[in-house]
């Protein structure tokens, strides 16, 4: 049988935008410890959710994401009084291949060519 905090990270992680879920900070860890395994990012208690999360760089709006967020844990979770998102760092989503930026044009083979040599 799958927890509630189970529900409302696979809900939070299906959401475009969500590149994974945060422990919160360091005096205020969010977690929900259940049986012999944990749910980084998500807190629930009497009604109240709390879920922290990494989100996208590229995202254009993070109070549009953050509802968004909202959105898809109600579906799971119609009962919540008060759902509370927490962006906690943003994570940029580089190309790795030749430690290139998404919007490096792959023709250009000079930067290519010297991304490979190694100085001598």
């Amino acid at each position: 049988m799958t927890a509630p905090a189970e529900r409302i990270a696979a809900a939070t992680l299906a959401v475009t935008g969500v590149t994974g879920l945060a422990s919160g900070t360091p005096a205020q860890l969010a977690s929900t410890y259940l049986p012999g395994r944990r749910i980084v990012g998500v807190r629930e208690q009497d009604g109240h959710v709390e879920i922290h999360v990494v989100a996208d760089a590229a995202i254009a709006s993070l109070p549009d994401l953050a509802e968004e967020i909202r959105q898809a844990v109600r579906l799971g979770h119609p009962d919540a009084d008060e759902i509370d998102v927490h962006i906690d760092d943003l994570h940029q989503i580089i190309d790795l291949r030749d430690g290139l930026t998404p919007d490096h044009d792959p023709a250009d083979t000079d930067v290519l060519d010297q991304t490979r040599r190694s100085p001598r």
